[in-house]
């Protein structure tokens, strides 16, 4: 993210060099290998185990949940169906991508050569933690979308002409685009990201994912296997792209007992202090 000193010459041609500058970083972290050495990593951790729990899980759901939520949906009362109406887009992809993609544009078209070490390494982070947002809820989204063209799973709002097991596979169209979920997804991914950077909130945080997550029920979007799967893919790309990270030693660590952790998460508030006492 630093550019050449001399920040001279036509506007096109400093742009062109920061944006270089930029993506040679990324590169650069593309490329760097992983560290030998084992991770203690708690078992369930493994992506075997965690494709397994997936699918017993996901499939209890189908078997015994899916079939009597729309009965239960039907039991709402208009209060507590307006609220979930009210706080079901929290799971729109947008409100996250477009921030985060904007913030690292943002700090990658910015020349930051002239400011003090501790501000570049501020803004080095925090484009590293923003981006690693962007990529979580980006790919795992990217993912859903192909699940739901290769199921083509019928929407509840078709329960009572197709049930609950109509799958059209192969199928584009909202109508047929409900397994996964792609709002459970994207809260998913995001309050994962968000446990690993700030673990002292992550009750609050559990509590907020769970409750946007399970909304896309509530407003008979979702049947619960849907909201279960895509849950358990925005959480799976979190963490193992924050643990990619860790084993390069890239803004996490992995501790002793195994937990993912976040390292320098103090260097962004540093640099923005810095800014605002003096710009230059």
């Amino acid at each position: 993210m630093t550019a050449d000193r001399d920040d001279t010459g036509p506007a096109p041609s400093r742009l062109r060099r920061r944006l270089s500058a930029g993506f040679s970083m990324l590169w650069t972290i593309l490329r760097r290998r992983r560290p030998k050495g084992g991770d203690r990593l708690p078992p369930l951790y493994r992506i075997e185990n965690l494709i397994g729990l997936t699918v017993l899980v996901v499939g209890l759901a189908l078997v015994f949940l899916d079939p009597e939520i729309m009965p239960l949906q039907r039991t709402i009362s208009p209060e507590v169906a307006r609220f979930f109406r009210s706080i079901t887009d929290v799971g729109d992809s947008a409100f996250i991508l477009v921030p985060t993609g904007l913030f690292c544009l943002v700090i990658l078209l910015l020349d930051w050569s002239r400011h003090a070490a501790g501000i570049r390494a501020g803004v080095n982070r925090a484009f590293l933690y923003s981006g690693y947002i962007f990529f979580s809820v980006a790919a795992s989204g990217l993912l859903v979308i192909v699940l739901k063209i290769l199921f083509g799973r019928a929407r509840p709002r078709y329960f009572e002409s197709l049930g609950a097991y109509h799958f059209n596979l192969f199928t584009t169209g909202a109508g047929n685009a409900s397994f996964p979920s792609g709002h459970a997804t994207t809260v998913a991914a995001f309050c994962a990201a968000l446990i690993i950077l700030f673990p002292r909130w992550r009750l609050v945080i559990i509590a907020f994912g769970l409750l946007g997550a399970f909304s896309r029920v509530f407003v008979g979007a979702h049947y619960p296997s849907d909201v279960l799967l895509g849950i358990f893919i925005g959480t799976v790309f979190s963490h193992r792209t924050a643990l990619w990270l860790a084993r390069r030693r890239l803004g996490f660590r992995i501790s002793p007992k195994g937990r993912l952790m976040a390292t320098g998460l103090g260097w962004p508030l540093v640099a923005a202090r810095k800014l605002v006492q003096n710009p230059r």
